[in-house]
């Protein structure tokens, strides 16, 4: 049987894993050219980007201030940049410099974000120029908003355009991107796991249960938490070697009362272990791990007792519906009457293809003819009479 020794074994293997592929992402530059007008919406979002969690410092921005009218040689330089900011006032009317940089900036190789200060795209005289933009990535930032709104809404935009390959990078020197960055990671490696737990069909895994423990599926889970930490400490400018995080978030994931808390909610999710519960205490675990760290490494503080208590609740049951997804995809995958009807083009693929032609002309011809019954007609009641 497997106690709690088994996973502080596991953490200890752990802690040899090399993360430097990690590390050497989390240090590439992030490069971020702003372009505008008016100096307030280049500042707006400016401090929207740089403005947010620093209990570790933030690296240097990477931020190229560009003023209007764009230059050819200007228009050049963007090339080496891994996102361009075009920022623009909705109770402006947009110019010509800015539709001609706009232009400009459509053809080059590199992700453009309008940026607007407003709750909808500035108005032009020309109903093309209207068009274009609409086509274009943009976020509308809401003047009356709360600056956390603001700041979340812009993260998204820049995130869905920066590559994933930089996100950590793009949130160690741009702090207003690291909530949206963690949010990202957490829920990405939680369905990760839960994933894992359905195709690997996952034995019993609790300890305190006194339940067998597939320690090499263990073993995944831990290290894909593990991982998730460690980007997370990443991701809010903590600096330090990696063994030394993990020792530091044992205490702050709660140890072994978090999978107590787990085991409790597990006994009343289902009677009896199946799939389903096993699933949602991956999911579970996995979140309420990079929910810890992420408070850890963005405030200091740990997760009390109670908080976490309500955290494994809403995880567990947040599982469990991923876990009911999972099985209810794989259940229609299995069902061979679940298969999609041939489209209007299969079908007349299916009429004009000769091989087809020929299969019917031999059904035809190989039918037995039909027997022809005579019947015999009733003879005239006159003449039976006669």
């Amino acid at each position: 049987m497997s106690r709690f020794s088994d996973v502080t074994n596991i953490w200890s293997t752990i802690k040899e894993i090399d993360v430097r592929d990690i590390r050497d992402q989390a240090d590439l530059p992030c490069r971020i050219a702003l372009l505008g007008h008016a100096t307030f919406g280049r500042d707006l979002i400016m401090r929207l980007l740089t403005l947010g969690a620093q209990r570790f410092p933030a690296r240097t921005p990477q931020v190229s201030i560009i003023d209007l009218p764009l230059g050819r040689e200007q228009a050049t330089d963007l090339n080496r940049v891994d996102l361009i900011v075009l920022t623009l006032d909705a109770s402006q009317a947009l110019s010509y410099d800015e539709f001609l940089a706009y232009e400009k900036l459509a053809i080059l190789p590199v992700p453009l974000l309008i940026a607007v200060w407003g709750t909808n795209l500035p108005k032009s005289s020309e109903s093309t120029h209207q068009a274009d933009l609409q086509a274009s990535p943009a976020v509308l930032l809401d003047p009356q908003a709360e600056p956390a709104t603001q700041r979340k809404m812009l993260a998204k935009a820049v995130l869905e355009l920066v590559p994933e390959a930089l996100h950590i990078a793009a949130a160690r020197r741009y702090p207003g991107l690291r909530s949206e960055v963690t949010n990202n990671l957490i829920s990405s490696v939680s369905l990760s796991n839960a994933t894992f737990a359905f195709t690997s069909g996952i034995p019993e895994m609790i300890p305190v249960l006194n339940l067998p423990l597939n320690a090499a599926d263990m073993l995944v889970l831990t290290k894909n938490q593990a991982l998730l930490a460690y980007r997370v400490a990443l991701a809010m400018g903590a600096e330090g070697d990696f063994s030394a995080m993990i020792r530091e978030l044992l205490p702050v994931v709660g140890g072994g009362f978090l999978w107590r808390q787990l085991a409790r909610q597990l006994v009343g999710l289902i009677p009896g272990i199946g799939l389903l519960p096993k699933v949602a205490v991956a999911y579970a675990g996995t979140f309420v791990t990079g929910i810890a760290a992420w408070r850890w490494y963005e405030r200091g503080e740990l997760v009390s007792k109670a908080e976490l208590q309500s955290l494994v609740k809403a995880a567990l049951e947040e599982g469990r519906q991923r876990a009911k997804a999972l099985i209810g995809n794989r259940k229609a995958d299995d069902d061979p009457t679940a298969s999609a009807k041939p489209s209007f083009r299969q079908r007349i693929g299916a009429v004009l293809n000769p091989k087809n032609w020929f299969k019917a002309l031999r059904a035809r011809l190989r039918r037995k003819p039909k027997s022809i019954q005579k019947t015999t007609e009733p003879t005239d009641q006159s003449n039976s009479a006669a």
